[in-house]
């Protein structure tokens, strides 16, 4: 089970371990929905990106509305 730093509406990263392997699985173990970017280590990840241990996870939801 990877553990992995998640930066998620918040400034500093949080720590959590995961049974998903991949990014979607980890999308639906989060229920991350499908307007969220999810990036690992810095860069854009498709769904099907390996999730590995030591890995920096970031969500970003592109439906946000306001100012």
């Amino acid at each position: 089970m990877p553990t992995f730093s998640l930066v998620n509406g918040s400034a500093e990263p949080e720590t959590h371990t995961t049974s998903a392997s991949t990014v979607g699985e980890l999308r639906s173990e989060m229920s991350f929905g499908e307007n969220t970017v999810i990036s690992v280590d810095g860069t854009k990840a498709a769904d099907s990106r390996q999730l590995l241990d030591g890995s920096i996870v970031s969500a970003v939801s592109t439906n946000k509305t306001g100012g």
